[in-house]
């Protein structure tokens, strides 16, 4: 505490300082230093008084001012003042109930008429600070360093901490006879401020279904001796509770699919949506984002059924978080309570479940590919065959197949037809999961041989069943398809009347029993290799060559 006083003073003045020293049991109160600011002079002396500055002389209690009119400090007019600082210091620790001080400090001019300025200041001792926490044994441990476990978490509002004298036996009162009491905050903190110096009790009311498993002073009956001195804070009294078996409550939720894609909050509900299914992670958070952690240290997480619904039972009153990992290959689009982070903010109340706390995601689509070949060399076979060429312009659709029998009568159509392209490649992106079957039109005048479903017993059909997961890339549905054959047939006729027409000739007759031969042919017309068949004609003279394949012969 300090007090200024001012005073008139002239060259060679005599200052004399005097203040009252009060002794009481166990207390000391006296000068700490002594400031004193003349002009634009400062002296300053602490309890030694060192450092005098020039123009100051001291003499026992006294100082004077050795300054002379006209000794440049400006001290010479007869209209200069003076002002003197004290600071009180008080031994501690303080002890009794004493709570104010007052200190009156006198100063004495010796001049012409000399003049006495006193003034008094009376001033509370620096109060004190009583601080701590209620904390909730949340993973069980039941140990005193629980009081500082990263995986507990305050208990939240409402606790009633109350202060005792060092006995424990009587409350502290306020002005008005009342006990003094407090509650924890929203985070299970409480602070008692304005305390004086002293022993005392700090005492918790164990909230209702909660029992006290820990005190921060190592015993367990909802009390912390504190000694506090003048202006200090002991902080860190903290208490540990645990929730009642009986009074825990319970989390629950689903992780849902948008299947409409509607990708609103309505969504959650939307009874167009399903349950994303087993095995999605839903983790759970104290309100501050820490994870939950159990007794053995691992954190306390859980997993979807296969309805994609989750719970955690057992769980103690309170606020937390409960957090999905959304799935590979899927993207989250909305929470229950209107976000999209994959967290969801829950309080848990005693006996009570908490629902309803879902999460809705969509599958990243999926992608359905394949190529049609054409088997020029007609083996049945799509690897290793040079000769096969891809077809460009082939039709190939896509159906969704409900009952899984790759069978699409009972499907709908999924998007446009597709074409493929000059590598006979075809493309179905953005497809949701799900089961479908992918159908060939076969080009006029060709027809199926193989599907790389391996299906041989009946290579017509044109389909192949694909199951499309979320983000997959399905390639490789491809079809194998051959130009249908051709029939070259013929006549011999005889010239008989050597017209060399064939036309209208009554004479001429059939030649049966003629040997002809089917050779493939090069780009003039001319015949290559070996004979590919051979016919002899009938009685009428006519032949045919079945199932030639389409080339130049």
């Amino acid at each position: 505490m300090t007090v200024d006083i001012t005073a008139y003073a002239n060259a060679n003045t005599g200052i004399r300082l005097s203040t009252t020293r009060f002794t009481g049991t166990n207390e000391d109160f006296y000068v700490k230093y002594v400031r004193i600011y003349y002009t634009d002079f400062l002296a300053a002396f602490s309890d030694t008084l060192p450092h005098i500055p020039p123009n100051i002389i001291q003499s026992s209690d006294n100082f004077y001012l050795a300054a002379s009119d006209d000794g440049g400090v400006g001290l010479g007019s007869g209209s200069d003042f003076m002002t003197i600082t004290y600071q009180v210091r008080v031994d501690n620790p303080i002890t009794g109930s004493l709570t104010s001080i007052d200190n009156t400090v006198s100063v004495t001019a010796d001049e012409l008429t000399p003049t006495e300025v006193t003034d008094s200041v009376s001033d509370a001792l620096p109060p004190c600070i009583i601080s701590g926490q209620v904390r909730l044994d949340v993973d069980g441990d039941g140990l005193t360093g629980g009081i500082a476990d990263g995986d507990d978490t305050g208990i939240g509002a409402g606790v009633i901490i109350g202060l005792y004298d060092s006995a424990g036996n009587n409350p502290i009162l306020d002005a008005l006879g009342n006990p003094v009491t407090t509650t924890t905050d929203g985070n299970g903190n409480y602070t008692f401020t304005g305390m004086p110096p002293g022993d005392y009790t700090v005492k918790e009311v164990n909230p209702l279904n909660h029992t006290s498993v820990s005190d921060t002073d190592g015993a367990n009956d909802d009390s912390i001796d504190v000694t506090v001195t003048a202006g200090s804070a002991s902080t860190g009294n903290n208490f540990l509770d645990k929730a009642d078996q009986s009074s825990l409550g319970s989390i629950s939720g689903q992780v849902r699919l948008d299947i409409d894609g509607d990708g609103t909050t309505g969504g959650i509900a939307d009874v167009h949506d399903t349950g994303i299914g087993a095995g999605v992670i839903i983790s759970l958070y104290d309100s501050n984002g820490t994870p939950i952690q159990d007794a053995q240290g691992n954190s306390v997480t859980t997993t979807t059924d296969s309805n994609g619904n989750y719970t955690f039972i057992g769980v103690p009153p309170g606020d937390y978080i409960v957090k999905e990992t959304t799935p590979v290959n899927y993207t989250s689009v909305m929470d229950s309570e209107g976000s999209n982070n994959d967290a969801v903010n829950v309080t848990v109340t005693a006996n009570v479940e908490s629902t309803g706390n879902d999460f809705l995601d969509v599958p990243d689509p999926a992608v359905i590919s394949g190529t049609v070949t054409l088997d020029a060399d007609r083996d049945g076979l799509f690897i290793g065959d040079a000769e096969d060429t891809k077809l460009s312009g082939v039709t190939v659709q896509l159906f969704t197949d409900p009952n899984e029998d790759g069978d699409p009568s009972d499907g709908v159509q999924v998007g446009v037809d597709a074409l493929t392209d000059m590598n006979g490649e075809y493309s179905f992106p953005n497809i949701p999961p799900g089961t479908y079957v992918v159908v060939e039109t076969n080009p006029v005048n060709y027809s199926s041989v193989f599907d790389k479903d391996g299906d041989r017993s009946d290579p017509a059909a044109n389909r192949i069943p694909v199951t499309a997961v979320a983000g997959g890339s399905h390639g490789g549905n491809d079809f194998l398809d051959v130009q249908d054959p051709a029939v070259i047939s013929g006549t011999v006729t005889l010239d008989a009347d050597r017209d060399g027409a064939f036309i209208g000739d009554a004479g001429d007759t059939n030649l049966s029993g003629v040997k002809v031969e089917l050779f493939a042919a090069d780009g003039l017309g001319n015949p290559t290799g070996a004979a590919l068949d051979s016919a002899v004609t009938a009685v009428d003279g006519t032949y045919s060559f079945a199932d030639v394949p389409p080339g130049a012969t």
